[in-house]
């Protein structure tokens, strides 16, 4: 684990942008494609549009899936995926350096028992069952994608996509990569910004700091993990 302090945000999103491309070119030298799994959130808006101007990636070899989402359809204002379209997908589709293969969002399914978690599991299946790269942020309470402390998110152990109707942060019916899937990743990257996450960033270095009180420590056991923060 490699924790960075800066005390800029702007320079720290260049960092993660910088480190997420590095990572993604060292892999692609050993595997066809790459899977990385977005977020949705303020923290990240504009670490995706620096990651937009990195033309020297071979951004036709990497999938984009999402952390975890709101059950809401994708044009709604509370979709994560608008965010991650809008600052990184546009972009590169206006260029014509990816396709709409290379594109997963969830897409919530009412009226399916599971709200669309099977297809999205089988989307994923079909590339490989983990993710490459995880970019991730962690809220106020230590919370990273759906999954939050001393709640059933946390605790389920599905081994690919959770979804809940009782989320403590609104909206309360989200969609989620399950804490097992989060673990397989290769590598992560997570952000804490801000002095409301101050809290949230000590419990994720306190040793003894149980991971059901601080889902965000899931990442200290991956094999690589990026911690970028502008709390001393």
């Amino acid at each position: 684990m490699e924790i960075i302090y800066k005390p800029e945000q702007k320079t720290l999103n260049k960092l993660a942008a910088d480190i997420l491309c590095r990572k993604t070119g060292k892999m692609l030298k050993d595997k066809e494609y790459v899977l990385w799994a977005l977020p949705g959130g303020r923290s990240i808006g504009q670490v995706l549009e620096i990651l937009s101007s990195h033309s020297e990636l071979e951004w036709s070899r990497i999938h984009f899936f999402m952390t975890d989402e709101r059950l809401v359809p994708l044009d709604d204002i509370n979709s994560n995926f608008r965010l991650i379209l809008e600052k990184l997908i546009f972009p590169m589709m206006a260029k014509r350096i990816i396709g709409s293969e290379n594109i997963h969002p969830f897409v919530f399914s009412p009226e399916s028992k599971d709200s669309g978690l099977g297809i999205y599991k089988e989307s994923l299946i079909r590339l490989q069952d983990f993710y490459d790269i995880v970019l991730l942020s962690s809220g106020e309470d230590g919370h990273i994608a759906g999954l939050f402390p001393e709640h059933s998110t946390i605790r389920d152990d599905s081994g690919f996509y959770i979804k809940t109707d009782d989320a403590p942060k609104p909206p309360p019916r989200r969609m989620s990569s399950s804490r097992k899937l989060l673990a397989r990743s290769k590598a992560a990257i997570l952000l804490f910004y801000g002095p409301e996450k101050r809290q949230a960033y000590y419990r994720f270095m306190e040793r003894k700091q149980p991971l059901e009180k601080c889902p965000a420590r899931l990442v200290q056991d991956l094999k690589e993990s990026f911690i970028l923060t502008d709390q001393k």
